[in-house]
């Protein structure tokens, strides 16, 4: 206990120490030329594809029938389209299992000296193929399958997914992992930190290559892939392997050591990670590292669309970045065209400027600065953002207010919020909640009052019906408050004879669940008060007449008030992919007979259809997902959409999220710095013309069609 708490002291004076020469370190300027985003990371790693789907159904019957001819079968098809639907996905994992079950004594003579695949042959071939079973009718929705729940169905299927894809004896065939291998500098008795070591894939290769005096400390959040290396490591006896449970802000290794690796992890720190869970991170890194020990970080580059599990992210923004928190960018390496190999030292760096695409000799007009070691762009969760703990007690807080209605409860309540939304939920939803217990508190006046306006008494009567039922089942279910009850109390309900299978029920509930969130978080009464909605209002060009686009409508926060700013004669279009949105718009204009508002819904390719031409399209905290989510074919179908979308002299106004300085609470969600918006759509024919910062959050960026 003494060892574990002077390790926290030291690493407390560590990032009292590290965090001033951040906040001094020289900016270092990327110069943009390239109309790609400079990093993606897309919502599923595996997507099942309809032949994926007849594959996973035939490999599926071969082992139900033990049929052999099937299992070719299902290889041949595999060759057709692993390369051109599934690179770096599970498709030469599967097919290698295929070869196991055709001749496994054949398959093991190949692999005797390789524990690693033995383990991953028989953990799928177990008891008549078991888990390969269990996984093709997880993540393929091959026939109906009755998940315990969905929680653990979702960890379970996570956990198959990445044992299929991480621990493949055949990833050196899209990946050229023993090229990586070879440019990593270890020696016998060297100490390595694998770092999102997964199942083990490359803390075994490490261990042997630095023998039984070394040390592979293999690092990973997920308790139940550290518990497995640890149990391959003693069925094997590799005693110089030990894994650990890490956080996200922490990798908890108290050695010191020669070399800390991570592979196809750093996207995810830089455009996932929240602001202080990655310096606390990257600050341990550099606490256990030796000085001038090396850090090897493999990603994957942007590749035409062909991105290894749809992410990538240039190598320019980790030079950056890491350079800010006293790591020496020293070496690239390209190992494939989809995955690349950076070499750090433990010192200080001397880069001023890199070049993000083809730089020119000319000074480039679009280009960021970048200092203090922050991400241009974060993701994040996009539809939800992180639970806390002091966020669980404000839900069950809320639990006891919208079950109860007293007063007092609501009042204190109220103020629980008061404390904890400057701390760490700007723009997020305990505003929302706050108003519910605003209303509850009220007198019959007062609550008049607060329903004065239609959205917002429309707001309360959807999450308010039946005793609340929407907004309990929201609460319960997104702060996991041990709850059992299903989805019944969905106003979105599931017709309970149709035919879809168990999965597509499930993904059903997921989307209805998201897209309530967003209905809480945009038509919020109380989103004035972060956003100051009125100032962006009174920027706003529209007048009696104008035709708009609202893009990512949702449900209708600001189509409501376009309606009134162009009256009679003008039209609002609200466009969204979410038909539960557009059906409460829909719904909403009906009931206040609101006629200049007609909904469309966007393609699953992001391109929509108007049947007019307008005069502004209007997009709030959209562009974000178009620029770090969308792939490239939805991008451009979005992006040309807005071209025929828009009169000659017609304006393309984006609301967006702003990174802010680390003195100020960022926006609960995702951000994207000003510069790659404007960068990418002057490459992509439009051209800035205004700009305002709202709030240190939100900003608003006008264009106009280039002539």
């Amino acid at each position: 206990m003494k060892h574990y708490c002077k390790s926290l002291i030291v690493l407390f004076v560590l990032y009292s120490f590290f965090s001033p020469l951040i906040l001094q370190a020289q900016a270092t300027r990327l110069n943009l030329n390239t109309e790609n985003s400079v990093m993606r990371i897309g919502i599923t790693a595996l997507q099942v594809t309809d032949e994926g789907k007849k594959v996973a159904r035939l490999i599926y019957d071969a082992i139900e029938n033990n049929d052999k001819k099937k299992a070719v079968a299902a290889i041949q098809m595999l060759d057709t389209i692993k390369s051109k639907q599934n690179i770096g996905g599970d498709f030469t994992g599967l097919k290698w299992l295929c070869e196991g079950f055709i001749d496994r004594n054949k398959l093991l003579e190949k692999i005797s000296d390789n524990m690693l695949a033995i383990d991953y042959l028989n953990y799928f071939s177990k008891d008549n193929h078991k888990n390969l079973k269990e996984y093709l009718l997880r993540h393929y929705s091959i026939s109906d399958y009755d998940y315990e729940n969905e929680s653990n169905h979702l960890d379970r299927l996570t956990y198959l997914e990445d044992m299929i894809m991480f621990n493949n004896p055949t990833r050196n065939e899209w990946e050229n992992s023993d090229e990586i291998i070879r440019n990593i500098k270890l020696s016998k008795g060297d100490k390595i930190v694998d770092i999102g070591a997964g199942f083990g894939f490359y803390s075994y290769q490490f261990s042997k290559i630095i023998g039984p005096h070394g040390k592979v400390y293999s690092v990973d959040t997920n308790e139940d892939y550290v518990k497995y290396i640890n149990e391959f490591s003693k069925k094997f006896k590799l005693n110089n392997i030990n894994a650990i449970t890490s956080k996200e802000n922490n990798i908890n290794i108290r050695d010191s050591v020669d070399a800390v690796f991570m592979c196809s992890l750093y996207h995810i720190v830089y455009g996932w990670s929240q602001e202080n869970n990655r310096k606390g991170f990257l600050y341990s890194i550099k606490s256990a590292l030796k000085k001038g020990g090396h850090l090897y970080i493999a990603d994957n580059s942007y590749s035409n669309g062909n991105e290894l599990n749809n992410c990538y992210i240039y190598k320019e923004l980790i030079i950056a970045q890491l350079q800010d928190y006293g790591f020496k960018f020293n070496k690239h390496v390209q190992i494939t065209p989809e995955r690349y190999l950076l070499e750090f030292i433990h010192e200080k760096g001397n880069v001023s400027k890199l070049a993000v695409g083809k730089e020119s000799n000319s000074n480039l007009k679009y280009h960021i600065d970048v200092e203090k070691g922050k991400s241009i762009i974060h993701i994040g969760s996009l539809d939800s953002y992180d639970i806390t703990d002091r966020g669980i007690i404000g839900a069950k807080l809320m639990m006891n207010v919208i079950n109860g209605k007293k007063r007092n409860d609501a009042l204190n309540t109220k103020k629980y919020y008061d404390g904890l939304i400057p701390d760490e939920n700007f723009g997020g939803e305990y505003t929302a909640l706050q108003w519910f217990c605003e209303y509850i508190a009220s007198n019959e006046t007062e609550k008049s009052e607060m329903l004065k306006n239609p959205l917002d008494k429309a707001y309360y009567d959807y999450l308010a019906n039946d005793d609340y039922a929407i907004l309990k089942d929201y609460i319960e279910r997104k702060y996991k408050l041990n709850t059992t009850k299903n989805d019944s109390r969905n106003q979105f309900q599931v017709n309970s004879e149709s035919k879809e299978t168990e999965e597509e029920l499930k993904e059903i509930g997921r989307t209805q669940r998201a897209a309530i969130e967003d209905f809480i978080l945009f038509n919020n009464p109380r989103r004035e008060t972060w956003e100051r909605t009125s100032k962006i209002m009174q920027l706003l060009p529209f007048k009696d007449g104008d035709k708009i686009a609202d893009l990512g409508s949702g449900p209708g926060y600001f189509s409501y008030r376009f309606s009134k700013m162009v009256g009679e004669k003008g039209k609002v279009y609200s466009i969204d992919v979410k038909e539960d949105h557009l059906d409460f718009i829909n719904e909403f204009s009906k009931k206040n007979k609101i006629k200049n508002i007609k909904t469309i819904q966007s393609s699953e390719t992001q391109g929509y259809t108007l049947p007019e031409k307008v005069d502004y399209v209007y997009s709030c905290s959209l562009y974000h997902i178009v620029y770090g989510v969308f792939s490239d074919k939805e991008r451009n179908d979005f992006l040309n959409s807005i071209k025929k979308t828009l009169k000659k002299n017609g304006l393309f106004i984006v609301i967006d999220n702003s990174p802010v300085d680390y003195n100020k609470l960022p926006y609960h969600g995702p951000y994207i710095s000003k510069e790659l918006i404007v960068a990418q759509l002057e490459k992509m024919g439009f051209e800035s013309v205004d700009f305002h910062q709202i709030i240190p959050q939100r900003y608003m960026i006008t264009f106009k069609l280039k002539s």
